[in-house]
């Protein structure tokens, strides 16, 4: 559900930053998920959906016109659309394994950083002083 959402976070913010867009058409085969976005009690995704609903509400207020809408797509019906997506996507992990066509920005951690915890806490918090090398050790 987190991932879901997520994609249409950033799917939802792309199109509101699209000059001249007025309507915004969320296809996706989790509508349940959707509908978080207009949940306002507190939930484990509240985040993302306060993020989303900014983003909307300026859109919004750009053109009383503007809309958004969302269809609701099985990816059970095998639409020509979801088994592309599929595709690409399976390419691209297979793609990211190979390490010479991840580029110079990805550290192998295997031989770079060992997770490890300093007292109880989280290992990730050691890198929150530098956005970049916390962006390649996640």
């Amino acid at each position: 559900m987190k991932v879901e959402l997520f994609a249409i976070r950033c799917g939802i913010n792309q199109a509101v930053q699209i000059p001249g867009s007025s309507c915004i058409i969320i296809i996706t085969d989790a509508i349940h998920v959707a509908q978080r976005i207009f949940n306002f009690s507190i939930h484990l995704y509240q985040l993302q959906s306060i993020t989303i609903s900014k983003n909307l509400q300026e859109f919004f207020n750009n053109h009383l016109d503007n809309s958004i809408e969302f269809w609701d797509c099985s990816s059970k019906k095998k639409w020509h659309l979801h088994m592309l997506v599929d595709k690409e996507i399976k390419e691209w992990h297979t793609s990211f394994k190979m390490l010479n066509l991840k580029g110079r920005n990805f550290l192998n951690s295997c031989s770079v950083i060992k997770p490890f915890y300093m007292k109880g806490g989280l290992w990730i918090e050691q890198f929150r002083f530098s956005n970049s090398l916390c962006a390649q050790a996640t």
